[in-house]
């Protein structure tokens, strides 16, 4: 029994809520007209503080989207600026060596090119000194081998006209001999 009322009673006391609710929405638009407005003005007031608060947490919001904007467009800014000044870091350090390359393989090839004119240049006066002792010697010997032939034939024609001289002196003094005796 106990628990019915308290359940009767409980039914009664959300009648009775409900009932004072409506009673004082009913009371509010029936009330004398200066209470009302002040209970108005005091709703509008909460009303346009709550807009207030509203409108200044939307500005807030918007002003935090566009400082996260500006951040993002300045990081974004700030790794482009990076990324060239590295690509540009890249590019010199690669220009530079193809450079230092291209100039060693210059150096080295004209180095190459100067040993080989130099090579071929003591080549050719070697060889032009050996043609040139060659000749001479072949010359010298010529001349020798003249001068002998020469003084050969110089040395039998002589000795030819002495044979024939001698033998001219004897029979001229046999023949005179043999007259003689006569």
């Amino acid at each position: 029994a106990s628990t019915e009322q308290a359940t009767q009673e409980q039914t009664l006391r959300n009648a009775q809520y409900g009932q004072s609710v409506m009673q004082s929405s009913e009371e509010l638009q029936m009330q004398t007209p200066p209470q009302y407005e002040d209970q108005l003005k005091t709703q509008q007031d909460l009303q346009e503080k709550d807009q207030m608060l509203k409108a200044q947490q939307e500005a807030q919001q918007a002003h935090y989207e566009a400082q996260m904007t500006a951040n993002n467009d300045q990081m974004k800014a700030q790794y482009d600026r990076q990324m060239k000044a590295q690509y540009d870091q890249q590019m010199k350090a690669q220009h530079e060596q193809q450079m230092k390359a291209q100039h060693e393989q210059q150096m080295k090839a004209q180095y190459e090119q100067q040993m080989k004119a130099q090579y071929e240049q003591q080549m050719k006066a070697q060889y032009e000194q050996q043609m040139k002792a060659q000749y001479e010697q072949q010359m010298k010997a010529q001349y020798e081998q003249q001068m002998k032939a020469q003084q050969e034939a110089q040395m039998k024609a002589q000795q030819e006209a002495q044979m024939k001289a001698q033998q001219e002196a004897q029979m001229k003094a046999q023949y005179e001999h043999e007259a003689r005796m006569k």
